[in-house]
Order: C-alpha cells, then sequence, then structure tokens
C-alpha cells in the first residue's frame, strides 16, 4: 500500500478472501472488505470497497497521433 504522506503515516485494511490484480495501488487510508477483487492497474484512492465488489479504475486507452515528434521538437 501507498501509506505515506511525508508527514503521516496511515493505514490500510484489508478483509478476508481479497484478490488485488498486478500493478495496483491502495493509496491510503482505504479500507477494503471481505470478498473483494480489485482489477490489475487499479489505483484506490480512498473511501471503503465494500463487501463482494468489484473495483476496477483505469482509463481508456488513446493514442496522440505525433506526440513523440511534438514532445521532442523533432519529426
Amino acid at each position: 500500500t501507498c501509506n505515506y504522506d511525508g508527514i503521516k503515516k496511515y493505514k490500510t485494511i484489508i478483509g478476508k478472501n481479497v484478490f488485488i490484480g498486478s500493478d495496483s495501488q491502495l493509496v491510503a487510508p482505504v479500507t477494503i472488505e471481505d470478498d473483494v477483487m480489485i482489477a490489475a492497474g487499479t489505483t484506490v484512492t480512498s473511501g471503503t470497497i465494500t463487501k463482494g465488489s468489484l473495483a476496477i479504475s483505469r482509463e481508456k486507452l488513446r493514442t496522440v497521433k505525433d506526440f513523440y515528434y511534438k514532445f521532442f521538437g523533432k519529426k
């Protein structure tokens, strides 16, 4: 979990039978109740994920045309 803001440490509570997918972040303080699935790549930033739920937070994939060239100023 991500539990330190540079000044204070916060607590993350994880219930029983919880599946946390790869590359997920739990930004404390959060509570994950029993029987929860957290999808891969999900960032949980606050509150409570209730019993029996699926938590998923991913943005839709988008492609920015020619971004590399604009960023580095070359083509």
